[in-house]
């Protein structure tokens, strides 16, 4: 949490949050950051009732859509978590979080195209956790884009070289290519 002192810890920050929120409501700075600090204490009824005060408040955060996005998602409702996403990206069309949660929830929904933009453009934005590789190359062969795929397992497996099982996956699609003679 950014905006707490060294040397605080999350039950401390939880009261002092508290505190500030009775003296301003409506900073929605504060409100992001109380938010977070449920999160991380397990109160998540209270993490998601933040959220949505937020995003209700105007926040200029991204991070808060796309946060309520993954807890709409986390409580089975697909459709609000692509809104609350959608308008992360609206807010900041770079925003990585948002485009990878899209990608994730437009590969449920086996909308691949959707799926693959977004997943290339958390990508392009610089998120670079292996799993997002992963969901991107299996996108991309479920749309038949073999080449980005195999790309895409490429760069998964320099992150997690002892994963075997996509390790095989990459290279079937690799032989697959060039008996096809996609690849060379």
């Amino acid at each position: 949490i950014r905006a707490i002192p060294n040397g605080v810890y999350r039950g401390e920050a939880k009261v002092y949050y508290e505190h500030y929120m009775t003296i301003d409501s409506f900073n929605t700075r504060i409100i992001g950051n109380i938010s977070d600090v449920y999160r991380q204490v397990g109160e998540s009824d209270k993490y998601f009732i933040q959220l949505q005060r937020g995003v209700k408040l105007g926040s200029p955060n991204p991070g808060m859509y796309s946060n309520l996005g993954v807890e709409f998602s986390n409580r089975g409702d697909t459709n609000n978590a692509i809104y609350w996403n959608q308008r992360a990206v609206e807010l900041d069309s770079t925003h990585p979080s948002g485009h990878a949660n899209l990608g994730i929830l437009f590969m449920g929904k086996k909308d691949y195209a959707k799926s693959n933009y977004h997943f290339g453009m958390a990508i392009a934005a610089g998120m670079r956790e292996p799993k997002l590789f992963l969901y991107a190359a299996e996108s991309a062969v479920l749309s038949k884009q073999y080449l980005a795929a195999l790309k895409y397992y490429d760069t998964y497996l320099e992150r997690v070289p002892g994963d075997q099982k996509n390790r095989q996956q990459r290279e079937r699609l690799r032989v697959l290519l060039k008996e096809d003679g996609g690849i060379k």
